[in-house]
């Protein structure tokens, strides 16, 4: 009498664990994540916006999340008893099964991962509960190439849980130009998927320089910084430790560094190599461990001669410090460089090698500008300016500077280009706090007779004289560096002032 085969999953839980696999290990930050989410939870989904992005806390999670998390833990159980004693799977299934078990086992430790993160601890003693869940669900299947094991694994959903952190935490906004920009971050840290990252690919994944491009103010050092921080780091199973991570990040702008000092700063030098070297020095690029990053800001700005050494050490992965030809340094960091220019521009002018260019740029990333943000979500401005207040006066207060804030770009400035981005935007949240008004550079430069003066300022725009009034005065409170000084200058008292800044111009008429 034949026996009858025992499948694995049945058609609804194969369906499940292909999209929780797919789930797994995928982009998080693509809308394809929407859309499993969808798939898998069917009429109980609820809609989360169109994109993963983070909310007023980025440490919560969508509400899906938490119904995947129940499905997964209702289901798991009964499909890893019948694997494991014998049921029968195709290749294709067996990816399914490990990947839904890497979901699962990321959900079960997700908060002592986030624990570590918050105490910036490198012992983890829940590592033992980890090895065990490990060996339940995963056990049976290896030693085998597609399994990890537990310290492996273990590792890589730490990488996992500081990734999101520092994504979020450093990229903010709802914009389809930062969903891109989070998915693209994402990329650079894991490359095409987690399965082939988790194989072999965390080894590789240091030796790609990425290239940050975008204006100034627009977050380069904030996307590299991401990245630097959710690099892979080893866990040692015997002493429950991760290495240690808590430089591993560093940055240094170039521009303002002679070629003698960039030397020095990232190389390192010998005592005695130049004048004024009375001991050794330990280069930056040296400093930082393996899975670090170093960023390298401004990179188009350095010279050509500067250039040539640099594409060496990116070349062969080593270099010597100043005054030193005998000790040869392996490059162990991830080389993370920056530009606010075009790239094509400078090569074209001669001030950029264009393979030095191919070797710094290997991965570009490029940061979108406030306005083009904006344009695509205005809403974002309400978090962006939240978060700047926040970080100002505190997040009790915040609410009020942000509801005053938006107020006034809503009121005086909603078509401003904010060529300066979010260092322009910090600057309107901060002076809208102290003076309770902002003046971008261009209106300072019409009020103090620059650019074409007042007349061009008449034929720009048709202004009232209302807004002609007000622009003048804030153009003085800018030039005076207070309202007492401006208002001394203007003739007014302080309390006139603001009101005029504010577009109370009949005051002016009065007294």
């Amino acid at each position: 009498m034949a026996t009858s085969v025992v499948r694995l999953f049945s058609d609804r839980e194969r369906a499940i664990c292909r999209f929780l696999a797919q789930l797994a290990y995928g982009n998080q930050f693509l809308t394809e994540r929407i859309e499993l989410e969808k798939a898998i939870l069917g009429e109980a989904f609820v809609y989360p916006g169109r994109f993963m992005s983070a909310g007023a806390d980025p440490r919560e999670t969508h509400e899906n999340v938490g119904l995947l998390t129940a499905l997964v833990r209702r289901i798991m159980p009964a499909i890893r008893d019948r694997y494991a004693a014998g049921a029968e799977a195709s290749d294709d299934e067996r990816a399914f099964y490990i990947g839904a078990c890497f979901f699962l086992l990321y959900d079960r430790y997700e908060a002592e991962l986030l624990a570590l993160i918050d105490a910036g601890a490198r012992k983890a003693l829940f590592f033992k509960a980890f090895r065990d869940d490990h060996r339940h669900y995963l056990g049976f299947l290896g030693p085998a190439p597609d399994v990890p094991d537990a310290a492996h694994a273990f590792a890589v959903l730490f990488q996992i849980r500081r990734a999101f952190h520092f994504i979020y935490t450093q990229v903010r906004g709802g914009s389809l130009p930062v969903a891109r920009l989070r998915a693209a971050l994402w990329n650079a840290i894991f490359g095409g998927a987690l399965d082939a990252y988790a194989l072999d690919g965390w080894t590789r994944m240091a030796q790609l320089s990425t290239l940050i491009q975008g204006p100034s103010g627009t977050g380069k050092e904030l996307a590299a910084k991401a990245i630097a921080l959710s690099g892979y780091v080893p866990f040692n199973k015997k002493t429950m430790t991760f290495a240690p991570h808590g430089d591993y990040y560093q940055a240094i702008n170039l521009s303002a560094l002679s070629p003698a000092l960039m030397e020095s700063e990232l190389f390192g030098h010998r005592k005695g190599a130049f004048t004024g070297a009375d001991r050794d020095k330990k280069g930056l690029l040296a400093r930082v461990p393996s899975f670090g990053g170093v960023l390298l800001d401004e990179i188009a700005e350095i010279k050509l001669r500067m250039q040539v050494k640099l594409l060496r050490v990116l070349q062969e992965r080593s270099f010597r410090p100043v005054g030193d030809e005998d000790q040869e340094i392996r490059l162990q960091a991830r080389l993370l460089t920056a530009t606010h220019r075009d790239p094509a521009e400078r090569i074209l002018a001669g001030k950029l090698r264009e393979d030095f260019f191919r070797r710094i740029c290997m991965l570009l990333i490029v940061t979108p500008s406030l306005r083009e943000r904006l344009d695509d979500h205005p809403d974002e401005l309400i978090e962006l300016v939240g978060f700047l207040a926040a970080e100002l006066v505190g997040p009790r207060r915040a609410p009020r500077l942000t509801e005053e804030v938006v107020a006034w770009i809503g009121k005086h400035l909603a078509r401003h280009p904010w060529t300066g981005n979010m260092r322009e935007l910090l600057q309107c949240v901060a002076d809208v706090w102290v003076s309770k008004a902002y003046v971008p550079l261009r209106l300072v430069r019409v009020a103090s007779g620059g650019s074409g003066g007042l007349d061009a300022a008449l034929a720009e725009a048709g202004l009232p004289v209302d807004e002609l009034v007000r622009r003048y005065a804030a153009g003085a409170l800018a030039r005076a560096g207070s309202l007492p000084e401006a208002a001394r200058a203007l003739g007014v008292d302080t309390r006139r002032l603001k009101r005029i800044l504010a577009g109370g111009v009949g005051e002016v008429d009065q007294g």
